[in-house]
Parts: C-alpha cells; structure tokens; sequence
C-alpha cells in the first residue's frame, strides 16, 4: 500500500517539476517502507514459513488419501472443507507478500519513466546518481527463512509441487 501511494506521488509530477529535492524526499519514504519491510521479514520469516509447510503437508496427506481411495466419513465435505482451506492459506500469503515485488518494480518504472524524461528534456545530468542508485539495488522479496520465495509466481511452483509429489508418493505404495 505504501509503495502504491509512492508510485501515486511520482505520477502526480511532470518531468519539470520532479527536482532533485522531490526525487530525494520519494527516495527516503522509499527507504523507509524498505526498514519496515526488512523488519517485517525479520518477524515473520519463520513463522509463516512454518504456516506454509504445515498448510502444504495437510494438502499432500489430503490429496494423497484421496488417491489412494481411504474412507474418510460418510460425505466427505470436511476432507474438501480442510483441504480448500489449507490451499487457499498457502495461495493467499504467497499472493500478499509476492505483491511486494510487483509494487517495487512498478516504482522503479514510474521512477525511471519520470527521471528519463526530465533528463531528455531539461538536461538535468546531475540527478542521474538517484536513479542510478535506485537501479543497481536488487527488488525486496520476501522469503520464508531464506528457503521460499514469497513471489506470485511461486504459487504455481507450490501447487505443482504439491501435486508431482503427491501423486509420486501415492503410487509408490
């Protein structure tokens, strides 16, 4: 939400009016929302990895007792109820926190398309350290004890996963 809002204060500049002093105060908010988040990985990393491999061993053992036809209940509403539940679990934080790298990146894109036109326009090379800066640093992503990536596209590495070995195991026995 705050990358967004930076994003929103850098669209509402024109090229002219985007200075050095603009540019510098949008890159300190930046570095800010940059402390928070390292702060937040720091907290959280643990934790929600550990939500995450329980959520996705729940899934397997689910997915692997119906391959392998156990008789859970009478109807098995609830096997489905835990199952959709865990998945969704899994989807929606690496959806979250994979929006981190999106929103750094559209940043980045709005910084670049507005520093670029400034210099084209008004010569201003002195300013070209900022966003040289801002470029040679890699995105912020969150991960899970350093082991998982918390990036959208992760979602469907999980979900293949989860399903490959499933499957694999289901069939050994």
């Amino acid at each position: 939400m705050y990358l967004n809002n930076l994003l929103k204060d850098i669209v509402k500049y024109t090229p002219e009016e985007f200075e050095q002093s603009k540019q510098l105060d949008i890159l300190k908010k930046k570095a800010k929302i940059c402390r928070v988040l390292q702060n937040i990985q720091t907290v959280f990393s643990l934790p929600i990895f550990l939500i995450i491999v329980a959520n996705f061993l729940m899934c397997s053992s689910l997915l692997g007792g119906v391959l392998i036809k156990i008789q859970f209940d009478e109807d098995n509403m609830v096997v489905m109820f835990y199952f959709i539940n865990a998945i969704l679990c899994i989807i929606t934080v690496l959806w979250v926190a994979g929006s981190v790298p999106v929103e750094m990146s559209r940043f980045k894109e709005a910084f670049h398309q507005t520093t670029q036109e400034r210099l084209l326009y008004y010569h201003t090379t002195e300013e070209l350290h900022l966003k040289m800066d801002l470029f040679i640093e890699s995105d912020f992503v969150l991960t899970g004890c350093n082991i998982l990536s918390f990036r959208r596209n992760t979602i469907l590495a999980v979900i293949g996963t989860l399903l490959t070995y499933t499957v694999l195991v289901a069939t050994t026995n």
